[in-house]
């Protein structure tokens, strides 16, 4: 993980570096599943549910023009997927984002409405997320519970 680049050769957020050597996989908050590297064969390693994303979602920007603006095609264009909750949000990085030197602004995008800026590290996200915020208020989510459950194995 620590020898991982994008191709600005930024690294991992450090927030995500600390949850993913903390907790590993599993479900947060009782509905985020955060995907980390792992075997790449595994389909919930990050590199295969990332790869995943992209070419459903991502690689064809075109099929979105004339339903999101053009700042957020931009913003699309840049985004890197991590985790996804099972009631269909998915949160990425905007890996050109600097809000501090090793972190990335976070997103939260169903790709029915416009992402949602929901964080500047996963720490942040957490606590957003727990807690009345505009991040709950623009999910139309009641605030989570602070809870990790591990997973033995990952498939």
């Amino acid at each position: 993980m620590a020898n991982f680049r994008f191709a600005d050769g930024r690294g991992f957020p450090a927030s995500y570096q600390r949850f993913a050597t903390q907790y590993g996989w599993g479900r947060s908050l009782g509905n985020y599943l955060v995907h980390i590297p792992a075997n790449p064969q595994y389909c919930d390693s990050w590199q295969q549910a990332r790869a995943a994303v992209k070419s459903t979602y991502i690689n064809d920007l075109y099929e979105y023009e004339g339903f999101f603006s053009a700042q957020h095609l931009g913003l699309m264009a840049r985004m890197e997927f991590f985790a996804k909750s099972e009631s269909g949000t998915y949160l990425f990085w905007d890996i050109e984002s600097r809000p501090s030197q090793d972190e990335f602004d976070i997103y939260a995008f169903d790709f029915r409405e416009e992402p949602f800026l929901i964080g500047r590290s996963l720490d942040e996200v957490w606590f957003n997320l727990t807690r009345e915020s505009a991040a709950t208020a623009a999910l139309r989510a009641a605030p989570r519970q602070a809870v990790f459950e591990g997973f033995d194995s990952m498939s």
